[in-house]
């Protein structure tokens, strides 16, 4: 009978709970946690998102990042209806769609 083990501990596991001047849209809510991930993206779009992020620094929100940047675009892309989308071309479009209706 195999011997049982705990599971490991995270790094990042109580990370938030040892920073308390974290960013408030950067902590986890009590009933959700963080999981960190990758995506590949060329070096056009990460300097886009560079500028982007510094025109946000430069307009007032100066804990602006990465993470809650394209966070923040996950949540509004994850209420949308993505009937008939097939492809990143159709996904694209459809933002962009949504974008313009504003």
């Amino acid at each position: 009978m195999p011997k049982m083990t705990s599971k490991p501990k995270s790094f990042i596991d109580g990370v938030f709970d040892q920073l308390p001047d974290a960013p408030a849209e950067a902590a986890p809510t009590p009933d959700e946690r963080l999981y960190q991930t990758t995506f590949w993206a060329s070096r056009g779009e990460m300097e886009t998102l560079d500028r982007r992020l510094q025109e946000l620094r430069w307009a007032g929100w100066r804990k602006a990042s990465k993470a809650v940047l394209l966070r923040s675009a996950l949540k509004v892309l994850l209420d949308l209806d993505l009937t008939g989308v097939r492809g990143e071309e159709d996904l694209e479009r459809l933002l962009r769609e949504r974008l313009a209706a504003r």
